[in-house]
C-alpha cells in the first residue's frame, strides 16, 4: 500500500503542513505506521513520479527473503530483551520461526500456547520487524503455531508434522 494526498496543490500549506498530516494519519490510524504516505497533484504533475517509484519499492519489499540464520539471531534477541508478558497458566514461550513461501512477507513462529500471544506483543513484534528489516508498505503477516510432536505411541508423528522440529523450522 502507498497512500497519496491528492489536490496538495489547492490547500494552503507552509513547511510544517505535509510532516503535520502525516503526522496527525499515523497517530489517527495506526495501520499506516508502516505505509509510505505522498502528497501529489494530479492537475499539475506534482510529485506523481514519486507514486510508481513508492509501489516499485513496496513490490520488492513484498518478496524479500530473510536469511535465516540472521533472522533467528535477530528474533531470539528481541525476545530476550523483552519476553512475552507472564500470564499464569498460560505461558507463551517460543521455540523457533520461519519464513513461508508466500507472495507477501508471512512468518511462522513456533511456541507454546500459540492462543495466548498478546496483541501488544504481536504490534511489539511487528515494529521490530519492520525497524530491522523494512518491510515499508507490505503486509507481514505472523502466524503462530504449536510445535507438531511426537504422538508417543510407536514413534509416529502428530498429524501437523512432516518431521522433526528441526526439519519444521527450516521450512
Amino acid at each position: 500500500a502507498v497512500l497519496c494526498f491528492n489536490k496538495w496543490d489547492a490547500i494552503e500549506k507552509d513547511n510544517k503542513t505535509f510532516d503535520q498530516l502525516v503526522a496527525d494519519t499515523r497517530h489517527n490510524f495506526m495501520e499506516t505506521k508502516h505505509i509510505p504516505i505522498l502528497s501529489i497533484s494530479a492537475l499539475t504533475g506534482q510529485r506523481i513520479h514519486t507514486v510508481l517509484e513508492a509501489a516499485l519499492e513496496v513490490k520488492e519489499n513484498m518478496t524479500k527473503r530473510l536469511p535465516p540464520a540472521e533472522m533467528k539471531d535477530a528474533f531470539f534477541s528481541w525476545i530476550r530483551e523483552k519476553p512475552h508478558p507472564f500470564q499464569p497458566g498460560r505461558e507463551v514461550r517460543f521455540l523457533g520461526i520461519k519464513q513461508t513461501n508466500a507472495f507477501h512477507p508471512h512468518f511462522v513462529f513456533f511456541c507454546i500456547n500459540p492462543e495466548h500471544v498478546a496483541a501488544s506483543y504481536r504490534r511489539f513484534l511487528t515494529n521490530k520487524f519492520q525497524e530491522t528489516y523494512t518491510f515499508l508498505g507490505c503486509p507481514v503477516v505472523f502466524e503462530f503455531k504449536p510445535i507438531a510432536r511426537s504422538s508417543g505411541r510407536g514413534g509416529g508423528k502428530s498429524s501437523g508434522g512432516n518431521g522433526s522440529v528441526e526439519e519444521e523450522f527450516e521450512g
